[in-house]
C-alpha cells in the first residue's frame, strides 16, 4: 500500500502521479496526470463527432469519446530513468496505483458537464457522450478542422487507500524508580509482578515510573494497544512464573502470567531493551483530482471523419463585422466591406464604415458539409485626389465570431514632423529646406517643407494607395547659411521624426607661442576659408592677434568634418604684410611660430 505522505516530485516527469509504498523501499505506484483519448489496438482514436444537417432542441450533434489515464511512454520512461538515478543499485519495482473508485467528468466550452464511472482496472477507461450546441460543433472543428484551443475538459476523480501513522508516542522509562517500585512489591510480600493487567500499566504512570508523550500533541489518551506493546515488551525480559487465580486486589481480569521480583537484577540495562518509541498506523481514504484537455484531441478530430444525421436545415454562423481605422479622410474617407456570397437573398453583402465605431452583424448561413465559401474584400476611398484602392478575396472561416478589418494593410500613410534642436545656430543660418524620398509609389503633401526661425516645426504627409515600405524612406535637408553657399545634408526619419540638427557647435583658439617677440612684428592676420564638401558655419570668419589680444577665440559650427581651413600672414612694425599661408588644422588650439629673422 502507498505511503501518504510520500508522494516523489520529478523534474523529468511532471505529467505522473508517484508515490512511494509505505513497507517496501524499493516500490513505486504510479498514474498519469493527464486524461488522453483512448485508442483501440490497431491505434485508432476511440472517437467519434456526429453533425445534424438541422438543429433540433438547440443541439447541433454530439460527441462521443472513450478517455483514459493511459501513461505517455516519453514520461514512463523518463519516471523510471529518474528514480533509478535516485536509487543506483536498487531493483525498483514499479505498479500502477490502486484506485478504489470514483468518478468522471467531462465539459465542452459553454456547456454543462457529464459524468461517467471510470474503470478501475488496466488504463481506467470511460466512456462519455456530450451534446453539441452549433457554437461547440463549430468550436470544436476550428479553422483547419481541428480546435485552435482545447476546448474540452477531463477531470477524474479517484479515491485510493493510503497508509498513514495515526498516532505516534515516546515512552519515558524511569529505571530507579522501576526498581523501587519492584522492591516495594517484594516488600508486600507480592511473589509475583503482573504485566497483562492494564492497571499495571496506569499504576507505573501514576507511580513517575515511566510518561507517554504523545508525538501527535492532539492531547488524546493514549490507545489500549500502545499500552499492550509495552508491557508485552516488559514482559519479554522478565522471568516468567506459572499461571495463576485472579488477584484479590485486581479490579478487572485476571492474572495470566507473572513475573518473579528476584529476576529483576540490572535494571540499568532495561530501558534499553524495551520498546520506547512507538506509533500507530492505518489506511485512509484519499482521493486524487487529476484534471486536463484530453490528449490527442486535436488528432483525434483530424483523423476521425464526422458522421452526418440528415435533418434537412443548415447551420448559421453570426458574424460581426467591424473596421478599425481613424477615418475622417486622413487619409481613409470610406471602407466598403463586401461578403462573397450574400449571406442571405435578403441581405445586402456591402457593408460601409466611415467612423471607428461602425460594426455590423450578419447571419451567414452554413451547411454542414460546405467547404469554407464565404470571402471578403475591402475597397477604400481616400480624398478627390487618390484613387480607390481594393484588397483580394479573404476567406471566413468557419465559426469565426468576429471579422475585424484593418484597412491600413492595403494603403501607407504616415505623418511625418520635422524640427530642430532648441541651440540650433538660427543667428548663422537663414533657412532649411526639407524634401522627402523614397519609393515611387508615395505622394508627399506639401512635396517642400521651408523651416525658419519662425516655423521650427513642421509637418509633412506620406501616403500612397497600397502597401509601402516606409524604411525605404528618407530626406534631404537644404540648409541656406546667411554668409556662404548653402549645402545639403542627406537623413534617415526615427519612425515619424525627422530631427534636423547635423551641426556641432565647436571652439577653437588661435594664439601665438610662448616667448613670442613681438618686436619685429605688429598683428597677424587670420582669415577662415571654407572647403568644398565640407559644411561650416561661422559669424565673422576674421581674426586678428596683436600684442594687446595674443589669444583670439573662434566659434563655428559644422556638420561632418571639424578641420578648419584658413590663410594667415604677418605684418611687421611698419604694417607691411608677409605672403599669405593656407592652413588647415583639427586642433582645439592653432599655435602660431615665431617668424624666422630677417637678415
Amino acid at each position: 500500500m502507498l505511503a501518504d505522505d510520500q508522494k516523489v516530485d520529478l523534474e523529468t516527469a511532471r505529467g505522473m502521479l508517484v508515490y512511494r509504498d509505505a513497507a517496501l523501499p524499493t516500490l513505486f505506484h504510479y498514474a498519469a496526470t493527464r486524461p488522453a483519448i483512448a485508442r483501440g489496438d490497431d491505434g485508432t482514436y476511440q472517437l467519434t463527432l456526429v453533425h445534424y444537417d438541422r438543429p433540433i432542441d438547440g443541439l447541433a450533434g454530439m460527441l462521443s469519446l472513450v478517455v483514459d489515464l493511459r501513461p505517455d511512454p516519453v514520461q514512463m520512461d523518463n519516471m523510471e530513468r529518474e528514480l533509478a538515478a535516485l536509487h543506483p543499485g536498487a531493483d525498483l519495482q514499479f505498479q500502477p496505483i490502486a484506485w478504489s473508485g470514483g468518478t468522471v467528468a467531462a465539459a465542452i466550452i459553454g456547456g454543462g458537464a457529464v459524468s461517467a464511472t471510470p474503470s478501475l482496472l488496466g488504463q481506467n477507461a470511460a466512456a462519455l457522450a456530450i451534446g453539441l450546441t452549433t457554437d461547440q460543433y463549430v468550436l470544436l472543428r476550428g479553422g483547419a478542422g481541428t480546435p485552435q484551443a482545447a476546448p474540452v475538459q477531463i477531470v477524474y476523480s479517484l479515491s485510493y487507500a493510503a497508509m498513514r501513522r495515526s498516532y505516534g508516542a515516546t515512552i519515558r522509562f524511569d529505571e530507579s524508580k522501576f526498581r523501587d517500585w519492584v522492591q516495594k512489591k517484594c516488600s508486600a510480600n507480592f511473589v509475583v509482578i503482573s504485566v497483562e493487567k492494564s492497571d499495571t500499566f496506569e499504576q507505573l504512570r501514576q507511580d513517575g515510573v515511566l510518561r507517554v508523550e504523545s508525538v501527535n500533541q492532539s492531547g488524546d489518551e493514549a490507545p489500549p494497544g500502545l499500552r499492550d506493546a509495552f508491557l508485552r515488551s516488559l514482559q519479554s525480559i522478565l522471568t516468567p512464573l506459572p499461571r495463576f487465580a485472579q488477584a484479590p486486589e485486581a479490579s478487572s481480569g485476571n492474572w495470566l502470567l507473572g513475573f518473579d521480583c528476584a529476576s529483576v537484577h540490572d535494571v540499568q540495562n532495561m530501558s534499553r531493551r524495551l520498546d520506547t518509541d512507538m506509533q500507530v498506523t492505518g489506511a485512509v481514504a484519499r482521493t486524487a483530482v487529476l484534471q486536463g484537455a484530453p490528449d490527442g484531441l486535436a488528432e483525434a478530430l483530424a483523423q476521425r471523419p464526422d458522421i452526418e444525421l440528415s435533418t434537412g436545415a443548415s447551420f448559421t454562423q453570426p458574424l460581426t463585422v467591424r473596421c478599425h481605422d481613424r477615418f475622417g479622410g486622413r487619409p481613409l474617407r470610406r471602407a466598403d466591406v463586401r461578403i462573397t456570397p450574400a449571406p442571405s437573398a435578403r441581405d445586402t453583402n456591402v457593408v460601409g464604415f466611415t467612423a471607428p465605431t461602425d460594426a455590423a452583424t450578419l447571419q451567414l448561413t452554413r451547411a454542414p458539409d460546405m467547404a469554407a465559401a464565404y470571402s471578403y474584400d475591402c475597397t477604400l476611398y481616400f480624398g478627390a485626389d487618390a484613387a480607390p484602392c481594393r484588397s483580394g478575396a479573404i476567406a471566413i472561416a468557419p465559426g469565426q465570431a468576429y471579422l475585424d478589418v484593418v484597412p491600413a494593410r492595403w494603403y501607407t500613410y504616415r505623418q511625418y514632423l520635422a524640427g530642430v534642436a532648441d541651440d540650433f545656430p538660427w543667428d548663422l543660418v537663414r533657412s532649411v529646406r526639407l524634401e522627402l524620398n523614397g519609393p515611387a509609389a508615395l505622394a508627399y503633401a506639401p512635396a517642400v517643407l521651408d523651416i525658419d526661425k519662425y516655423t521650427a516645426a513642421l509637418a509633412i504627409d506620406a501616403f500612397a494607395p497600397s502597401a509601402v515600405d516606409l524604411d525605404a524612406v528618407g530626406y534631404t535637408a537644404t540648409y541656406t547659411p546667411r554668409l556662404g553657399a548653402s549645402f545639403s545634408v542627406p537623413g534617415q526619419p526615427a519612425g515619424a521624426a525627422i530631427f534636423l540638427n547635423p551641426l556641432r557647435r565647436r571652439r577653437v583658439t588661435f594664439g601665438v607661442a610662448a616667448g613670442y617677440d613681438w618686436r619685429h612684428t605688429s598683428a597677424i592676420d587670420v582669415v577662415l576659408a571654407g572647403a568644398a564638401g565640407n559644411p561650416q558655419l561661422w559669424g565673422d570668419g576674421k581674426l586678428c592677434l596683436t600684442p594687446a589680444q595674443p589669444r583670439r577665440e573662434f566659434i563655428y559650427w559644422y556638420a561632418f568634418d571639424k578641420t578648419l581651413s584658413f590663410r594667415w600672414r604677418v605684418r611687421d612694425a611698419a604694417g607691411t604684410a608677409s605672403a599669405q599661408i593656407l592652413t588647415t588644422s583639427s586642433a582645439l588650439d592653432v599655435i602660431f611660430p615665431q617668424p624666422p629673422a630677417v637678415p
